[in-house]
């Protein structure tokens, strides 16, 4: 059954596992190809220690994170190195970031992402096909992080466009759920199912 939307609804894509894949395996390599051994600590500081959360949260640097996160597992890595390891971690998924292309010439289109400084510039000069989206939303510049409510409500303040009015998409059931918990229309990418089709059954062609 086809869900009824609005005439022109703000499409939001999630970016990471929803038009660029990421892997932490590939940035443990990168690292210790730099300096053997210093993959797993930085990994581990960045996506399981509050030294993270922090960075994606606009709190700290990314200088700040890899001196915090470098002094206690004693890495000496420095921060240009960091920076070139880290940002090389990522794989476009090309059909959906072909479709963010298509949509983004019918309907008004965002990205949200909980990212951080060391990467935000670097998706949009590497991946130009993203700066399609009228409106661009990361963690780090809105001092929170999916799926607090604030988040979202600030897609909303900023692009004028109510929650009833949105379809959002991304990889992360929780924050998927947070979303539908305010009204938005949300759907779940596990990619599996073709993006285009899971979108077909909200309407959109």
């Amino acid at each position: 059954m086809t869900l009824k939307i609005k005439k022109n609804p703000l499409i939001v894509f999630d970016i990471g596992n929803v038009l660029l894949r990421f892997s932490k395996e590939r940035a443990r390599l990168n690292f210790d190809r730099i300096e053997p051994g210093a993959g797993l600590p930085l990994v581990r500081a960045m996506w399981e220690t509050r030294l993270g959360v922090d960075l994606e949260r606009g709190r700290i640097s990314g200088r700040e994170f890899l001196r915090l996160a470098g002094r206690k597992a004693g890495v000496r890595m420095g921060y240009r190195s960091f920076c070139r390891a880290f940002q090389d971690i990522f794989t476009p998924l090309l059909p959906n970031i072909r479709l963010l292309v298509r949509l983004a010439q019918r309907y008004p289109t965002a990205l949200l992402s909980n990212t951080s400084e060391v990467h935000w510039r670097h998706l949009f000069k590497t991946y130009p096909d993203l700066r399609i989206a009228r409106w661009k939303f990361a963690s780090h510049l809105l001092k929170a992080m999916k799926p607090d409510a604030r988040v979202y409500q600030a897609v909303s303040t900023k692009t004028g466009f109510s929650f009833q009015d949105m379809i959002y998409i991304d990889d992360h059931p929780g924050f998927v759920r947070a979303a539908k918990g305010l009204g938005i229309q949300a759907v779940c990418y596990n990619g599996k199912t073709p993006l285009v089709k899971l979108l077909k059954k909200v309407g959109l062609r």
